[in-house]
């Protein structure tokens, strides 16, 4: 290793030839996501689509919908799912891209892409189709709740309310409250294509 490389990781012999490792748990026993933050690039839970040339993000808890609604934009709107599990975030010359990461989570959709970030979907399931602007502390607990970090680690929490904050005044998030239909995908697009977001 490079004597300037300030982030060494060693492998037990036993991790290397025995146990099955998965880029996931790697990554996670390596701590990039730690890494990652220190360059003020988050890794955030969200399913990525391309819809015409722009990254749009749908993020939420878990079992909220986060694959079904990209799935439905891949058949309704012709989007391309980038990684139906993580993006990674970074701010270059003043603007937020996103960029695909190598954990794909069960899906094993994960394409190494980088697009400027056009929005940051809140998902909530509901029994209307309807878009929504978060209050600015709704959106940066989604987004904290969203990023990965230890939780047992205070500076990654920090980092990741700091990255929240900044992420939150400079783009455009919206909350989608949806069904799992055809109609939630006409309505996003909509208010995205009518300027709003």
């Amino acid at each position: 290793i490079d004597a300037s490389c300030k982030n060494i990781c060693y492998l037990h012999p036993d991790m290397r030839n025995q146990i099955p490792m998965s880029a996931d748990r790697l990554f996670s026993i390596a701590g990039m996501h730690h890494i990652l933050l220190q360059k003020n690039a988050p890794v955030l839970h969200a399913s990525y689509i391309d819809f015409e040339g722009a990254a749009i993000l749908f993020t939420g808890p878990s079992q909220t919908g986060k694959s079904t609604q990209s799935a439905l934009w891949t058949l309704h709107a012709g989007a391309e799912i980038v990684n139906d599990d993580r993006a990674l975030l970074r701010k270059k010359d003043g603007r937020w891209f996103v960029y695909g990461y190598p954990c794909c989570g069960s899906s094993s959709i994960c394409i190494n892409r980088t697009l400027p970030l056009r929005a940051i979907v809140m998902l909530r399931q509901g029994t209307e189709n309807r878009v929504e602007i978060p209050t600015s502390s709704e959106a940066i607990r989604s987004l904290v709740l969203g990023i990965e970090v230890y939780l047992w680690d205070r500076w990654e929490i920090d980092q990741a309310l700091l990255m929240a904050e900044e992420i939150a005044r400079q783009v455009v998030i919206l909350r989608l409250t949806c069904r799992p239909d055809a109609d939630a995908v006409r309505v996003l697009r909509d208010y995205l294509t009518e300027g709003r977001g």
